[in-house]
């Protein structure tokens, strides 16, 4: 069985919306993506710039970990997983 599942996982100072064409290209193919965002990591760039989460200064790299592993293990199959 062919994985049909792409989660996209961005870097630290990205957020989802840098995976813009990569999921309309993907999704155009027929596969499910997703681009979980990490926890404070939410919303606009433009305005997570202007109003930045005191609680970003705080962010684990276990807390990313976690977070990205709750969506991967709610998902009906193993996805692909393409980071930067």
């Amino acid at each position: 069985m062919k994985t049909q599942t792409i989660v996209f996982i961005h870097g630290m100072f990205q957020n989802p919306k840098s995976w813009g064409r990569w999921k309309q290209y993907f999704s155009e193919k027929g596969y499910n993506c997703l681009s979980p965002a990490y926890p404070y990591h939410e919303g606009e760039p433009s305005m997570l710039r202007q109003n930045i989460d005191p609680a970003l200064a705080d962010l684990t790299f276990g807390q990313v970990v976690k977070s990205l592993e709750e969506v991967i293990a709610n998902l009906a199959e193993n996805p692909i997983l393409i980071g930067h």
